[in-house]
């Protein structure tokens, strides 16, 4: 009779998987190329759930955000996570007397509060702003772009906005 031993197998196994990147630690660290990220994602969810609760949503949604920041190479360590906050710093720097520099918000909520009064049905993220500029010559020339709300624009420094897709059948 041949005695086995398992643990050579254990060791083994345990030897590759503790090499192996977490997908969502490499998201975090830019030094990974993009689609090495998404190649390891994608390897984790051939084997494991997709449903509610198991990262898979928050994975595509950066996949989709991202992608077309780091295509075609992948390559994500030669551009800044903080370039937003950069650009911030350089605004204040070069306008001391704003608004934001005194520490007070000249921006009005203006609703909806509730999404279900204008649909009538749950719909989360309706009229979130996804994208936001500021034209650096005239900085009364702003824009905003929402997914579900449509593409805004305001000449009076956001006093006033008008929506330019309001004729549009879908604005997603």
């Amino acid at each position: 009779m041949m005695h086995t031993s398992k643990a050579p197998v254990f060791l083994l196994l345990l030897s590759f998987t503790g090499f192996s990147q977490n997908y969502k630690e490499m998201m975090q660290d830019p030094s990974y190329n993009f689609y090495e990220v998404v190649r390891e994602a994608e390897s984790y969810f051939e084997n494991n759930p997709k449903g509610k609760g198991t990262g898979y949503t928050p994975f595509q949604r950066w996949k989709y955000e991202n992608e077309p920041h780091y295509y075609p190479s992948g390559v994500r360590n030669q551009s800044s996570h903080f370039i937003a906050e950069k650009a911030f710093e350089d605004f204040i720097a070069k306008n001391p007397g704003s608004a934001a520099r005194a520490g007070l918000n000249p921006w009005t909520e203006l609703g909806p509060w509730k999404v279900e009064n204008i649909t009538g049905h749950y719909a989360p993220g309706m009229g979130r702003v996804e994208t936001f500029f500021i034209d650096r010559v005239n900085l009364n020339r702003m824009f905003l772009g929402s997914r579900s709300g449509g593409f805004w624009r305001s000449y009076d420094g956001g006093a006033h906005w008008e929506n330019t897709t309001d004729q549009l059948p879908a604005s997603g």
